[in-house]
């Protein structure tokens, strides 16, 4: 087990000496993602553009664009991140299982800050199909499909928070937001005895008792709605 502060400091020490013409592209990307969750973003998108510029064709072009898109996104500019990730389906490249669940969920996430929200359901939709990525992505994606259109069509949003509930209960978190979502939305429908219905379930039900903030709420709105 390596110490977090020397974690750091190793890191830290790779990331200055670097030459991504002499390291293996895997070393120089692992190195470059370290340092990125350091807070040397700057330092990381130099390691990842030379790693691309000097080893063409390396296997490591997914998680080199991945992270050149993670490092435009937290700068904001969210056009220079869709850039990078469109990058990864043309030229075909190897996309690993612990990368693809969180790449493509940052790329709905993008899509919908830009107003595609077309795109970003889209790849919400896509996640929400594919077997091969966690339980847990697959959750998170029906509920911010739901959210993305909850205020302006409630009726088409209740679905996808009705999903989450049902299916992924194993997810508590996701679970009691989502009751909380789908009985807004029925709020919103004036659905008023389906809203309580669901606000009900959610304070009797034992594996949400740990979401005590959600069950509070729930209880308010049972006294709240006429």
């Amino acid at each position: 087990r390596v110490e977090p502060v020397l974690f750091r400091t190793e890191m830290l020490a790779a990331a200055v000496v670097l030459d991504a013409r002499k390291y293996p592209p895997r070393v120089s990307v692992d190195i470059a993602e370290a340092v990125e969750d350091l807070g040397l973003s700057e330092r990381a998108e130099e390691i990842l553009i030379d790693t691309r510029k000097w080893h063409p064709r390396t296997l490591e072009k997914a998680r080199i664009y991945a992270g050149l898109a993670k490092i435009a996104g937290k700068r904001g500019d969210s056009k220079a991140a869709l850039a990078a990730y469109a990058r990864i389906d043309p030229e075909n490249l190897i996309v690993p299982a612990s990368l693809r669940a969180a790449m493509e969920m940052d790329r709905a996430r993008l899509e919908a800050g830009a107003g595609n929200l077309d795109r970003a359901q889209e790849i919400w939709k896509q996640i929400q199909g594919d077997r091969a990525l966690p339980a847990r992505t697959r959750a998170e994606a029906y509920l911010l499909a739901g959210r993305a259109i909850e205020e302006k069509a409630p009726a088409q949003a209740a679905p996808y928070f009705e999903r989450v509930y049902v299916a992924y209960g194993a997810f508590p978190e996701f679970a009691a937001d989502a009751y909380l979502a789908r009985a807004r939305c029925l709020e919103r429908l004036g659905h008023h005895d389906k809203a309580r219905e669901v606000y009900r379930e959610l304070t009797r039900r034992e594996d949400m008792a740990g979401q005590s903030a959600a069950v509070e709420e729930a209880k308010k709105k049972l006294e709240a709605i006429p």
